[in-house]
């Protein structure tokens, strides 16, 4: 509330702690009610009290897949410890530790049968083609199982671009509770060529969860018929890496490639290709279905900073990267004109056994004041950094990648809904105008995937959703979604440090109850070396509690199930040991367990 008992609404201004966001449904203080003020850093948590929701307890708690869910909602629904009373007294329990970089998201299974009893297992994948299974509740203990020490899973290549060290394991596994079987993707490198010319296999592993016995192990391999020549374009395992997330729908096992330098030269030369595999769940000797972004010519990687394609009753969703010819061009002009694939683009692909028939939304349209496609290949400013995010409740989705810009678009057609959303950029965007074309290149990056919340009205009826972003370079930007009008719009920022890569995002509730929502956020420390987790209240945005970390792992999503936060910390500094931290409350905030 501004001096004097005013209601503002503020815009690009940053929300300090008791601010109340300007939504029509949360900032209630805009007709004669205010909502309950989350408890700061320094408050005594025990003054503040939160209702629970009894029906949360009976929501899905664990988390399967990356972001949470198929809509890549970053969503957990069913946290009934962690609230905004409770979280400015979180200690560090413990930290797990592994062996190598960790870029995939850890994942939490409950009541799992293996050999010590049934135990809620924390699952990490690092980049040395490991994977660890550890005791959720007993942070820092050591792992139930592990595969890995004997190159069970491959052995991984080096790179000094983009993931430095070892590239093995990099996309975020799933999780199959019916079958009890985790998926993943490896990078299995030949150890007798150099670094600089790998020779590579990318294999697809079902393990049993509660054992970690390989059950069944594929090459991934495929091919498209090239629409340019009478010829097959073929997956080449030794220019891709699998960074994008698995993703499980109806039985079906998808996984996706794009950019791995091979000898950090190829993803220069763009002779990589965006590809996705759909494979059966129950046997994945299978011949899998197959699509390629970019069958004749190069690029549209399918890579998302490590968010998963999304999925809905209809089809998959994913944003693609740049896609130019050979060789880098020097200049727009030597850029072609019009797209020759799905390159930058927001890509629907059909639920059937094709992968065929898909359909794209085109990033890239042409203006007067410039060709946006050339300048967006020319100056990397590719869609493909952010994955969609499907709007729960709503038939629309919503993605951004480099531009800044965020594109509200239909699912099933993928046309616009609403003129695009430059808020980031210091000028505003033409009447009409659906692209931004001139202050691009120094426009704030999305990376990942935004998180997603939508909380009840004091009558606890669902209401407007809150979207949120954490930008490059920017601050934390909640959004506005109202369904009855179906429109996203900007409502505020968050007072916290503007930093290289923005961060990423989770949010925890207890049900739909606002004052017990958290955002959660990991990110780079400004000094680029260690990482940090913050948590605000997800409805006012206002700072409840912080933590550094010993190293910073790039694009690592929080992870938020029954009372504690699990992060990877973790980089590719010589001598930097790699751990996955774990946060909860105290024993006197907790209760027993």
């Amino acid at each position: 509330m501004a001096a004097g008992g005013t209601c503002t609404r503020p815009l690009r201004r940053p929300l300090y702690a008791g601010a109340l966001l300007a939504a029509a449904l949360l900032v209630s203080a805009c007709h004669g009610n205010t909502a309950p003020a989350p408890a700061s850093p320094d408050q005594d948590a025990g003054s503040c009290a939160v209702q629970r929701d009894p029906a949360a307890s009976a929501l899905p708690h664990d988390v399967l897949t990356q972001h949470n869910d198929n809509a890549r909602s970053g969503a957990t629904p069913a946290e009934t410890q962690l609230d905004t009373c409770n979280v400015p007294t979180l200690v560090q329990q413990g930290a797990y530790s592994v062996d190598d970089q960790v870029y995939a998201q850890p994942l939490y299974a409950s009541n799992v049968l293996t050999s010590s009893g049934s135990k809620n297992l924390l699952v990490v994948a690092t980049t040395s083609d490991s994977l660890f299974a550890f005791d959720a509740d007993v942070p820092g203990s050591q792992p139930i199982w592990q595969l890995g020490t004997q190159q069970e899973l491959g052995t991984p290549a080096l790179s000094s671009r983009n993931v430095g060290g070892n590239n093995g394991i990099l996309a975020t596994p799933v999780i199959d509770a019916h079958s009890g079987t985790l998926f993943l993707v490896s990078r299995d490198c030949d150890a007798t060529y150099p670094p600089s010319a790998p020779h590579c296999q990318q294999r697809l592993f079902a393990v049993a969860l509660g054992s970690g016995k390989i059950v069944q192990q594929v090459a991934v391999q495929g091919s498209v018929m090239n629409p340019t020549a009478d010829a097959e374009t073929f997956f080449d395992p030794d220019l891709h890496w699998s960074r994008a997330a698995l993703l499980e729908q109806h039985g079906q096992l998808f996984v996706s490639f794009g950019s791995g330098p091979n000898g950090d030269a190829h993803e220069e030369d763009f002779e990589f290709h965006g590809w996705l595999f759909g494979y059966s769940a129950q046997d994945l000797m299978l011949a899998p279905s197959v699509y390629c972004s970019t069958p004749g010519f190069g690029g549209g990687a399918i890579w998302q900073s490590g968010n998963g394609p999304a999925a809905d009753e209809q089809g998959l969703y994913f944003a693609t990267g740049n896609g130019i010819h050979q060789p880098t061009p020097a200049t727009p002009a030597d850029f072609p004109a019009q797209p020759q694939g799905d390159e930058d683009s927001v890509v629907r692909v059909p639920l059937d056994s094709t992968l065929q028939n898909a359909r794209f939304w085109d990033a890239r349209a042409y203006h007067a004041d410039g060709n946006v496609f050339q300048y967006m290949e020319r100056n990397d400013i590719d869609l493909g950094t952010a994955g969609p995010l499907l709007i729960p409740g709503s038939t629309r989705l919503i993605a951004g990648g480099k531009s800044g810009i965020l594109y509200v678009l239909e699912r099933s057609s993928l046309r616009l809904t609403q003129d695009p959303l430059a808020v980031f950029h210091s000028s505003s965007l033409a009447s009409g105008q659906t692209e931004f074309v001139y202050s691009w290149a120094e426009g704030p990056h999305l990376h990942g995937s935004p998180a997603f919340f939508r909380p009840s009205d004091a009558q606890g009826n669902p209401g407007t959703g809150l979207i949120y972003y954490w930008p490059s370079n920017e601050q934390v930007t909640a959004f506005s979604y109202d369904y009855d009008a179906g429109l996203l719009s900007e409502l505020a920022s968050a007072d916290v440090p503007r930093v290289d890569s923005g961060g990423m995002l989770s949010v925890s509730a207890d049900g739909a109850r606002p004052e017990s929502a958290v955002l959660w956020a990991s990110s780079v420390d400004a000094d680029g070396q260690h990482g940090h987790l913050w948590a605000l209240s997800a409805t006012n945005l206002s700072r409840l509690w912080d933590a550094q970390l010993p190293a910073w792992a790039k694009f690592a999503v929080p992870t938020v199930a029954a009372g504690r936060v699990y992060l990877a910390s973790s980089s590719s500094a010589a001598g930097q040991a790699a751990t996955v931290q774990v946060f909860g409350l105290p024993a006197s905030a907790s209760g027993a367990r």
